[in-house]
């Protein structure tokens, strides 16, 4: 199929903002207690599991031992809300005493796990964190990691004699 019978859906689209992020802070360890947790950093989550406990995926459904403990709050923001102000929302929500922090990430693993997803016929997407947010992380010791999905292969072909050669 050459360029002039594709229809718009099968085009592709490079560059701009990201189109949806969905942000998690995720406190881990094999000693956890989700309670201890919870009046440290002053916030109910809205997940949590110590070592062993019986748990669900979706909170119902098939149960498995949780093999750690864990303590997990999602943000309540809608996914297409800017990564940055996710990351932000999600950090007011909790205590901001550096002592907590401290405790915190020399006791377990802790991290905002950040799920990028880009939208059908995006080939290429970026964004980046300002000086602001990256304080922030920082005044918690906090990582911040990054899953990008893709729902399907929307990257450029060379040319349409050659549809599998990619760029």
């Amino acid at each position: 199929m050459d360029d002039r019978n594709r229809s718009e859906s099968q085009l592709f689209s490079v560059g701009g903002p990201i189109e949806r992020a969905k942000v998690t802070l995720r406190v881990i360890g094999d000693e956890l207690d989700p309670d201890e947790i919870t009046n440290l950093l002053q916030c109910e989550p809205t997940s949590k599991a110590r070592k062993g406990d019986m748990v669900a995926a979706d909170g119902k459904g098939p149960q498995r031992v949780s093999p750690i403990g864990r303590w997990s709050l999602h943000s309540e923001e809608p996914e297409d809300l800017a990564l940055e102000d996710q990351v932000l929302k999600i950090l007011s929500r909790v205590a901001e005493k550096r002592e907590v922090w401290e405790r915190l990430t020399q006791q377990y693993k802790v991290d905002l796990f950040c799920g990028v997803f880009l939208n059908e016929g995006t080939w290429n997407r970026g964004f980046s964190l300002s000086p602001t947010v990256l304080k922030e992380l920082a005044a918690r010791n906090l990582e911040i990691g990054f899953d990008i999905y893709s729902f399907h292969d929307a990257s450029p072909r060379v040319n349409d004699r050659e549809p599998n050669k990619r760029l």
